[in-house]
């Protein structure tokens, strides 16, 4: 799908979900193919807080020794980011 990959001092534009840690352990099931890394964020206010990202782990990218062929999304997929992004406000 799309995920972010770890760089120091690098950034994106996104949404930023609260939820409870519960939804969050079934969250880290179904991305399955991400690490779900601390970080901090910055708001469109200024406010800094604390965060998970989901960030693309290659380690966990391989099923039966088989690397996974990295695509770019699908149209729809980007779509649904769009939509996304344009409903949250996101820059």
């Amino acid at each position: 799908m799309a995920g972010a990959i770890a760089e120091q001092g690098a950034g994106f534009h996104g949404v930023l979900h609260k939820m409870p840690a519960a939804e969050q352990a079934v969250l880290d099931k179904i991305e399955g193919g991400y690490a779900p890394t601390p970080c901090k964020v910055k708001l469109y206010s200024g406010e800094i807080r604390d965060a998970v990202v989901y960030v693309f782990d290659a380690k966990k990218m391989y099923k039966d020794g088989k690397e996974r062929v990295d695509k770019p999304p699908s149209e729809r997929y980007m779509d649904i980011i769009k939509a996304g992004c344009e409903h949250f406000g996101v820059k």
